[in-house]
């Protein structure tokens, strides 16, 4: 299956967006993976507040991912929220 869902911005009640997003994170995304058991995302296409971006993002690579960014980027110098080693 594949869905690509969102919000409406409200370009002058920033707090109506808050809503919407917590609500795409709290109750839509938990639904959808009700439906999807081990699904996965488009990091792209992410809700930013992805409560577990590791497995949904990168699945059984992480571990594998971290150890490479920790290797060859040592100093953190690559950064992206929701990368691999963002969470340091």
């Amino acid at each position: 299956m594949n869905a690509v869902f969102g919000t409406y911005l409200n370009y002058t009640d920033f707090s109506a967006d808050f809503q919407s997003q917590n609500f795409m994170t709290n109750t839509t995304s938990p639904a959808l993976a009700a439906l999807t058991p081990d699904g996965a995302v488009h990091l792209n296409e992410a809700d930013f507040q992805q409560p577990d971006w590791k497995r949904a993002f990168y699945g059984a690579n992480y571990d594998r991912l971290d150890a490479v960014k920790a290797k060859y980027d040592h100093l953190n110098r690559f950064y992206a929220l929701g990368a691999v080693g963002s969470d340091r």
